[in-house]
């Protein structure tokens, strides 16, 4: 079994090192290290360069002409890997001595295509913020390892974080490209739980870096900042359900055939229903999220009462268009 890992990297000469000598130190070593680096300003590259020359390991650096962005220059990645498990790497984490190890073990029993994690948060000097990803994420391991629920779980919110994430050769044959608006985790998650192919790994086996630079990040919001977000969000609520919808589309297209797709219907139904609201007079928004509401909907596929109470007062206070 050969066993790869697949770096992103943009400016990150102030972690990489970290994170590189983590990968080079685990009780089961990785066969190749494939590092795509999106046009970096900095000595990210050469930093690599160097400690990879040293560390006799198979790599290979490529370094973008123009920036790809997240999804687009993980896919190149991967799909440069030659291994038959390849680990997704974020720039500014550290794993655990043993993280490949947990993974290769449970590869080796359950034969999934794709293994995420949990992981520690620390801020960015690696000191920990008392907190795993999946308390952050509120992510309920009862919830997510029934492969026939995975779906469901993962329509509702993102669950797999790329930096938790491992997937097979098959994984990565099945997709050509990453539709617009999608990061590669969400998308590999999706089709992963189409196949009920997803394996869930309770164990924290890496540091989660959290830091003003974080692409995507865990790092949890104050109550006043909470607040401001959440009334600022009224003015963009409409682009967030388009969004939303748009991404319904996708997966509805993707499940077609199979035993999932009265379920993405339905979630497309959903997210469908809530973009037509914007034509629609206050009361009549009123009353359709509140159907919504008490078929239990918005508990299903978004944040429950919380969602339910933002849509209320997004009728009142947004005009029609």
């Amino acid at each position: 079994m050969k066993i790869s890992v697949a770096l992103c990297t943009y400016n990150g000469e102030k972690y990489i090192t970290e994170q590189l000598q983590s990968i080079l130190n685990q009780t089961v070593s990785v066969d190749e290290i494939v590092i795509c680096d999106d046009n970096s300003k900095d000595k990210t590259v050469s930093i690599c360069e160097e400690i990879l020359n040293k560390s006799g390991l198979e790599y290979k650096i490529i370094v973008n002409e123009s920036s790809l962005g997240v999804a687009k220059n993980f896919l190149k990645a991967l799909k440069l890997t030659t291994g038959d498990y390849i680990f997704t790497c974020d720039q500014d984490d550290i794993w655990n001595q043993n993280k490949v190890e947990i993974f290769i073990r449970e590869a080796e029993k359950s034969n999934r295509m794709l293994y995420f994690s949990n992981g520690k948060l620390v801020d960015g000097e690696n000191r920990p913020l008392n907190k795993s990803l999946w308390e952050f994420l509120n992510i309920d391991y009862s919830e997510i390892k029934d492969r026939d629920s995975q779906l469901d779980a993962i329509l509702k919110r993102p669950i797999v974080t790329g930096a938790a994430m491992c997937v097979s050769r098959e994984l990565i044959n099945k997709v050509d490209a990453i539709p617009e608006e999608w990061l590669h985790d969400e998308w590999f998650s999706i089709i992963a739980s189409a196949e009920k192919s997803i394996m869930p790994i309770n164990e924290e086996t890496f540091n989660y870096r959290q830091h003003g630079n974080n692409v995507v990040g865990a790092t949890k919001k104050s109550f006043k900042e909470g607040v401001a977000t959440w009334l600022e969000g009224f003015n963009s609520i409409l682009e967030f359900r388009r969004f939303k919808q748009k991404r319904s589309v996708d997966i509805l297209n993707y499940v077609k055939n199979t035993e999932f797709e009265g379920i993405a219907q339905e979630h497309f139904d959903y997210w469908n229903g809530l973009n037509e609201l914007k034509s629609l007079s206050a009361i009549k928004q009123i009353s359709k999220t509140t159907k919504y509401f008490f078929s239990g909907k918005y508990h299903k596929y978004f944040v429950g009462s919380r969602g339910y109470v933002r849509d209320l007062f997004v009728a009142v206070l947004v005009k029609k268009q």
